[in-house]
């Protein structure tokens, strides 16, 4: 359990999260984590997976293609040298590129796409505990409807879906106390 300063609480995924919004008279709030992939039908996280990968693909790519042109401008420099102080530096700055292109080689087969991770706070308004979840990863909790006990006020609300491969809004979760 946490209080609140200045309207805001440091979430478990470390995300700053705004409940100035909230009606929590206590100021105490719960915190909680939870997988977008553990919420999301097994069709979903296949296809946002892929479009994870392509991304992580084109990143690692680009980094790769940066530290290959880096190693060709060492090793003329290096040949280039006038003085051997010059040519040791930059045959260490070569070979901490050639381990750094070895790390990132290694990194992309270990790649594993553990998917988005939701921020959950619950606190009580003064009558009924409530529940929000930051769908949007953006730590924006004012933007969503804070639900109760769905058997006590029959709050629910869509499943959270990747929206920025669905949809452009901010998609709540549905979440049952």
């Amino acid at each position: 359990m946490v209080e609140a300063k200045n309207g805001a609480i440091k979430g478990l995924s470390r995300r700053t999260l705004k409940v100035d919004k909230l009606t929590c008279p206590s100021g105490k709030f719960h915190l909680g984590l939870k997988r977008a992939y553990e919420l999301w039908p097994s069709e979903l996280v296949t296809r946002v997976k892929e479009e994870r990968k392509k991304g992580w693909d084109a990143e690692h790519k680009r980094l790769l293609t940066g530290l290959h042109q880096q190693l060709v401008s060492l090793e003329k420099a290096e040949k280039g040298a006038a003085d051997k102080v010059v040519a040791g530096r930059v045959k260490e700055d070569r070979e901490d590129t050639l381990e750094l292109v070895a790390q990132l080689n290694q990194a992309c087969g270990k790649y594993e796409d553990a998917g988005p991770l939701y921020d959950c706070v619950v606190f009580h308004d003064g009558e009924v505990w409530r529940a929000v979840v930051d769908s949007n990863e953006d730590g924006e909790l004012s933007r969503y409807e804070p639900m109760a006990n769905f058997g006590e006020q029959l709050d629910s609300s869509e499943p959270p879906s990747p929206h920025h491969l669905v949809t452009n809004r901010p998609s709540p979760l549905m979440i049952f106390l």
